[in-house]
């Protein structure tokens, strides 16, 4: 998948073939785990009330010890040129990250949040009214889907496996260390509930994708 981005993505949404993506305009932050469980960690710019950084966490059970690739699919993006990011609004709406097994079994896109569950669906503001974390995590997702999906080759490349799906984590009320943000996958020291909520979504399965929505606690288990 990583070097379906690097090439297929880039030479699709580059709709200026005179101006060539130079190498250090693109970040791939990837890694694979075999691990029987796991977790992976996204900043959220926010702290606790001693200073400690609080993470959206995504939290991995993986029994069978699977191949899992893992790609920062929002640090792919970010980095890109004006010139790509502006195609399509390919920079708009970023989920977090793409996560794949080995094996054409798991294609999960994820987006992840640590956010009071007063703030997840529409809530209240000063100014009257405020979208929650779930519509925004939901049209990041849906538009991330759209986006790697028009590439023909990635579109192949999805197709073969056998579960695809979009998955929301929100990790509120989890205690979460103050570690390094590179430092971004970790052993679990314990694992919660492993079943998550689905709901339907049209886009999403227009796809073939589900909707899988996971509370604090909640962990995908990869049978």
């Amino acid at each position: 998948m990583k070097d379906l981005l690097k090439k297929d993505f880039i030479n699709h949404y580059n709709r200026h073939p005179n101006l060539p993506i130079k190498k250090d305009e693109i970040t791939i932050l990837y890694n694979s785990v075999d691990d029987i469980s796991f977790e992976i960690k996204e900043e959220t710019g926010k702290k606790d009330n001693i200073g400690n950084e609080i993470y959206g966490v995504a939290r991995y059970l993986n029994p069978n010890k699977l191949e899992i690739n893992i790609i920062h699919y929002e640090k792919f993006i970010t980095p890109l040129p004006p010139r790509i990011k502006n195609t399509d609004n390919v920079g708009k709406d970023i989920c977090d990250f793409i996560v794949h097994s080995a094996n054409s079994q798991y294609f999960l896109l994820n987006e992840l949040t640590n956010t009071a569950p007063e703030f997840v669906n529409e809530y209240k503001n000063s100014k009257g009214k405020n979208e929650g974390k779930f519509v925004k995590a939901l049209r990041q997702l849906k538009h991330s889907l759209k986006i790697l999906d028009n590439v023909p080759a990635i579109h192949t490349y999805i197709q073969k496996f056998a579960i695809k799906q979009c998955c929301f984590f929100n990790s509120y009320s989890t205690v979460i260390p103050d570690i390094n943000a590179i430092e971004t996958f970790n052993r679990l020291d314990k694992i919660g509930p492993l079943t998550p909520s689905k709901m339907r979504n049209t886009d999403i399965e227009s796809f073939g994708f589900e909707l899988c929505v996971f509370p604090s606690h909640c962990t995908y288990l990869l049978n």
